[in-house]
Order: C-alpha cells, then structure tokens, then sequence
C-alpha cells in the first residue's frame, strides 16, 4: 500500500511537469535504467567469461594430468625393458641401478597422479571406482615387475619368457584402463562445462531481453520528440563504425603477420627437432660402435690431450680411460728419443688441424704400464663444435 501510495504521487507530481521538464526527465529515466542493464549485463558476462575460463583450465589441468600420467607409465616400462637389456648384456654396469631407479620414482610419479585425480573426480562415484582399481592394479604390477628383477639378478631364469610376456600384457591392460579414464574424464568435463556455458548463456538471453525490451519500449515512446538526436547520433556511429572497420582490417593484418611468423617459427622447430635426432641416432650408433670394435677410438682436445676413449684402451695400452685423460698423444709415442719425428708428427697434426682435413701416421706407443712397444697407424679426423676444434681418432695396430 505505501508503495502504491508513492507512485502515485509520484506520477500525480510528474503531470504537474511542463513539457521540456517531463523529457528531461524521461531521458535521464531512461538512460539511466539503460545504463544500469549495460552494466549489469557486462557485469554477467566477465564474470561467465571468467567462471567458463577457469573451468576450461580446470579440465584442461584434469586432462593433461591424465595425459602425463599415460606418459610416466610408459617411462616406467620402458625402464622395466631397458633393466632386461642391461642386465643381459652388461650385468654389472651402473646404468642399471639408474632404470631401476628411474622404475621405482615413475611408480611412485604414477600413484600420486592417481591419487590427485581420485580427489578431483571424488563426486563421480563410477570414475573414483575405476582410478581406484587402476591404482591397485598398477601397484600389483610394479611389485611383480620388482620380484621379477630380483630374480633375473640372482640368475633365476625358470619361466623368465612367461613372466615377461604376462608382463607385457598387464602393460597393456593398464594402458587400455587409463586411455578408458582419461577419456571418461574428457567427457565428464565436457559436459560439466557444456552445462555451465548453458546456464550463463541462458542467463544472458534474459537480460538481453529485458534491455531490447526496455529500449524498444522506451525508443517508441521518445521517438516522436529525438528525431535530430537520433540523426546526430546515427552520424556518429556511422563515424565510428568506419573508424572500427578500419582499425579491424588493421587488426586483420596484424593477425595474418602472426599466423605467417609463427608458421615460419613451427618450421624452424620442425627442422631443428628432427636434426636433433639425427645427430641423437648418430651418436647413438657412434657410442655402440666404439664400445664393440677392438681398435682404439678417442677423441683429443685443441691441445692434443686426450678427452674420452673406447674400453680397447685398457686391452691394447693398458690404462684406464680416466688416467689416459692425463696424457697428450705426443706423450705416448715412443721414438727412441728422437724428438725430430715426434716434431714432425706434431706439425702435420698442426697443418691437418689448420686445413681441417684428415690425417694419418704411424707410430710406436708406450704407456707406463706396456712391457713392449706397439705399433699402430693413427687416422685424426678435425671437427668444429660452437666454435672448438675436436678431433677424433682411430688408433689399429700394425
């Protein structure tokens, strides 16, 4: 009642208004409800921007966890099939400790991602389900992996082919269960999103109803009395639409540079990834070459001291690879003390190295734990690496 009773007066002292009072006051009415939705419209829409954008990086975090958790599982295996070749091949070398290792932390890398996603999906009684048997079976099988090690170890081979082959199976068993979860969880998050998108676009059609409304309503009313405002105005937007057309194709522009740069800067990545792993298998099959010949294969530095070498060192010359690191290649050829020869190989490894092209020579060499001298043909090839000079060497006896 007090309510109504206010409007009424109010509209009773709105009568009373001239003309130029009731516009004024209609116009400032009216704008001022306008601008009331804009802004509460606006305010709708940042904070629906926001709220579908942190949900965006939430599923995004959900999914890439699934992902890396996919990535560290096959790190893991890997490590399992790396500690099989290893202990077949080299069954003391340190690298095994390294896989073994590397096994035992992308085990424990594997739980706790599993872990994070079960407290995320913790309302998706279905999906904790699954993570739950994913993460029981992933423990199970670790701890066979771990007891089946331990056998090869202790050289407890009986049903060593069977036990790698239920292996490989349980691997792809938990590989089939995390590609089922991470694309039940792309879909519960899909849809978690769909439905949020829908009720704040939902909720924006309302309010852009009620201002269309509004305006229409309001528009019909003061027409009749804005028509040179409305000309006024129109001119202006003309303006400015011409000034956002021109600052679009601008923009435009800018953009296509962009897309055009960045083409430019994927190709660049592609062709320097994919020299990375030529020079990856080039040094691959240059380190399983060395370590299988039984020449001499080292490497020296601008200085002529040596800087690594293959195990026939300890064969041929008998001395270790670290102690070697302490000599020059000029100190281990033995001339019978005749320091001409060792200045002429030293000069035509110095011409050799200026001219960057391959050289040979053949020399006697004496170390201190050799009983006789040896001799050996010496072929140096010179390479330049970020602005080095290093040289690699075959050393074959004669």
């Amino acid at each position: 009642m007090i309510l109504k009773e206010f409007i009424k007066k109010l509209r009773e002292l709105f009568l009373k208004l001239n003309s130029q009072n009731k516009i004024r006051i209609l116009i400032i009415g009216g704008l001022s409800l306008f601008y009331a939705a804009f802004i509460l419209t606006a305010a709708v829409g940042i904070y629906s921007s926001y709220k579908m954008t942190y949900e965006i990086y939430k599923n995004s975090s959900d999914i890439d966890l699934a992902r890396k958790t996919q990535v560290d599982f096959y790190e893991q295996f890997s490590s399992w099939q790396n500690i099989l070749v290893i202990v077949g091949i080299f069954p003391d070398s340190s690298d095994f400790r390294v896989h073994f290792h590397l096994f035992s932390f992308y085990f424990e890398v594997i739980q706790n991602n599993l872990f994070n996603l079960k407290l995320q999906f913790n309302e998706h009684q279905e999906l904790t389900h699954d993570i739950d048997r994913l993460i029981v079976i992933h423990r199970a099988f670790t701890d066979s992996i771990s007891a089946l090690i331990s056998e090869i170890t202790h050289n407890k081979f009986e049903n060593l082919k069977d036990k790698i082959s239920t292996a490989k199976i349980e691997e792809r068993r938990i590989m089939d269960l995390l590609n089922n979860i991470v694309l039940r969880i792309e879909a519960v998050n899909e849809k978690s999103y769909i439905n949020i998108r829908m009720k704040f676009i939902f909720i924006q059609i309302i309010l852009a109803l009620i201002v269309i409304i509004g305006i229409v309503i309001f528009g019909r009313y003061m027409s009749k009395r804005l028509l040179d405002s409305h000309s006024m105005l129109e001119r202006g937007i003309l303006e400015r639409t011409k000034e956002i057309m021109k600052t679009n194709e601008l923009l435009k522009k800018e953009i296509e540079n962009h897309i055009l740069i960045e083409k430019d800067l994927q190709k660049f990545k592609n062709e320097t990834e994919e020299k990375n792993s030529l020079i990856s298998l080039s040094e691959s099959k240059y380190k399983l070459l060395a370590k299988s010949t039984k020449d001499i294969i080292f490497t020296l530095d601008s200085h002529l001291f040596f800087k690594s070498s293959n195990n026939a060192v300890k064969d041929n010359w008998k001395i270790s690879q670290n102690d070697l690191n302490n000599f020059r290649i000029l100190d281990i050829i033995s001339t019978d003390n005749n320091m001409l020869a060792i200045k002429l190989i030293s000069q035509k490894i110095k011409e050799c190295k200026i001219n960057k092209k391959p050289c040979s020579f053949i020399a006697k060499v004496k170390t201190p734990n050799m009983a006789d001298r040896a001799k050996y043909k010496f072929n140096l090839e010179f390479v330049s690496l970020n602005n080095e000079t290093e040289i690699i060497g075959k050393a074959v006896k004669i």
